[in-house]
């Protein structure tokens, strides 16, 4: 996780940086693409231009939930975190709302919710015979950086970000079966909850946005969750204090409330209503 940690921040450094000298050898004159002829990095109007504001659905896409419970009888390794097992891939939806300023900085605050199920059945703790579904609600807010696009770039489809901030999670686990006669090992103490627990979230990740017209854009967005606790999935052990982690993946739908339309590309809609006036 450290490693994964290291390289999230690298890049967060580097890409803007290789993107702002893209923009500064690029940024004078017209230029022709397939989508038509634009003027990078300028704006249509004096004063027309102030940022945008989005709202996207986070929708389908495998997430899971890595903490005690569950796992494979395999000690592979996914990332750097434990073993992920495709029948407990579970989805993590969400909805976000960002706001982006024409620096390529931006703030994100987002929704998200899902239930996921683990079970020891079989996994390398298959004596235990501990089996839950943990339903998850969380609310985080976040700094987003424009690696490639965004709103300076407003003849360009694509858009690029990373993003990282902190929330709350909040987290209920529901297992099944008398936990009174789950297996004990009475060298390995075992701690479990079946109440709720509000915990402190750290999420950082990414995406990539393919514009589709002025106010309408597909993408992907994927991100870990790091969580201050070891309770998530209401399982904690003596010989794993690791915090639980959340990996999530989304299809994301993105409209633009508030922001500039771009007047000379094709697949603009403003260019085609020009056209037409005409």
């Amino acid at each position: 996780m450290k490693r994964l940690f290291t390289i999230f921040l690298l890049a967060t450094l580097i890409l803007p940086s290789v993107d702002a000298q893209r923009r500064r050898t690029t940024s004078r004159g017209t230029s022709q693409r397939s989508t038509g002829t634009y003027r990078k990095n300028t704006r249509e109007a004096p004063g027309e231009f102030k940022g945008t504001f989005n709202i996207s659905l986070l929708g389908p896409g495998p997430s899971y939930l890595f903490g005690d419970l569950g796992g494979s009888q395999d000690p592979k390794s996914f990332f750097g975190a434990p073993d992920w097992v495709i029948t407990e891939t579970r989805t993590y939806w969400g909805l976000a709302a960002d706001v982006i300023l024409p620096s390529n900085f931006g703030i994100r605050g987002t929704l998200h919710g899902g239930s996921f199920f683990a079970e020891d059945i079989k996994a390398r703790n298959s004596g235990r015979m501990f089996s839950t579904t943990t339903t998850m609600f969380e609310g985080t807010l976040q700094a987003m950086i424009i690696v490639l696009g965004g709103p300076n770039d407003i003849g360009s489809r694509h858009t690029a970000y990373v993003a990282f901030g902190a929330g709350y999670a909040y987290s209920r686990p529901n297992f099944v079966g008398d936990l009174s006669i789950r297996v004990q090992d009475a060298y390995r103490r075992m701690d479990y909850v079946e109440s709720s627990l509000l915990t402190t979230s750290i999420p950082f990740g990414g995406g990539y946005q393919f514009r589709l017209s002025d106010k309408w854009s597909v993408g992907f967005d994927v991100a870990y969750h790091y969580y201050l606790s070891d309770l998530v999935d209401g399982i904690s052990t003596s010989y794993s204090r690791s915090s639980d982690v959340l990996f999530r993946s989304n299809i994301s739908v993105t409209y633009q409330l508030y922001g500039n339309e771009c007047k000379t590309c094709s697949w603009s809609i403003a260019a085609k209503d020009r056209l037409r006036q005409r």
